[in-house]
């Protein structure tokens, strides 16, 4: 398996921490959980967002359910990151599943 960062829950809100400010996401209360692989389908990551309350949570894949032969970089940072930016545009799409939005990201 090639490009492989596996974060542990510390680093995990470390790095949540950081993108925070730089998002200007500090007002918000954000949770990181780890998920296995059959709860996330066909996801290495999901958010859920209450925005009225600036709250969500973030679920990330855990690393036990990597595939060893899979040639696609999996970067808990980088999930982290993605999830993290549906917050900007959740006030337009309200969680809708959305090609525009996921191309923006």
């Amino acid at each position: 398996m090639k490009n492989v960062v596996i974060l542990n829950m510390e680093q995990l809100e470390d790095r949540l921490r950081y993108w925070q400010a730089r998002l200007r996401l500090q007002d918000w209360g954000i949770e990181i959980v780890f998920k296995r692989a059959y709860d996330l389908g066909d996801y290495w990551g999901k958010i859920h967002v209450m925005d009225d309350k600036k709250r969500a949570r973030i679920e990330i894949m855990d690393a036990v359910d990597l595939d060893p032969n899979s040639m696609a970089p999996f970067d808990m940072e980088q999930i982290l990151l993605h999830e993290l930016l549906h917050i900007h545009f959740y006030p337009m799409t309200k969680g809708e599943d959305s090609v525009a939005e996921e191309q923006a990201i």
